[in-house]
């Protein structure tokens, strides 16, 4: 609930809905930022908490990179199907992997980082 645009000015929070572009995200963050080092992010329309900024701008980086990347993964060159890209952490996130961290993992394996 950190993330949720309740708390923002409605000029702050449509520009977060519409938002499209990493670059739009990040003008945001850094408006933020400024706002916070002129002691005037209240009177701009931003919560006091820099958490629930945060929290929202990942929100934000979150549909915009899907809506980048919302014609596949593919268009990039990615040699996997979303399916099979999804193999390694998942079984990361479930699987028995015997303890084993810090380790950098790709196709079900251990591999050098």
């Amino acid at each position: 609930m950190s993330g949720h645009l309740s708390k923002y000015s409605p000029a702050i929070r449509e520009r977060f809905l519409s938002a499209k572009s990493v670059p739009e995200i990040t003008k945001l963050m850094e408006d933020f930022k400024a706002a916070v080092a002129a002691g005037n992010e209240k009177q701009q329309g931003w919560p006091s908490a820099a958490y629930a900024v945060s929290k929202a701008g990942i929100i934000g980086m979150t549909r915009a990179v899907a809506e980048e990347e919302k014609d596949g993964y593919d268009e990039g060159g990615g040699a996997k199907t979303p399916d099979q890209g999804a193999q390694t952490p998942v079984m990361l996130a479930i699987g028995d992997i015997g303890g084993k961290t810090g380790l950098f993992w790709q196709n079900e394996k251990v591999i050098e980082w």
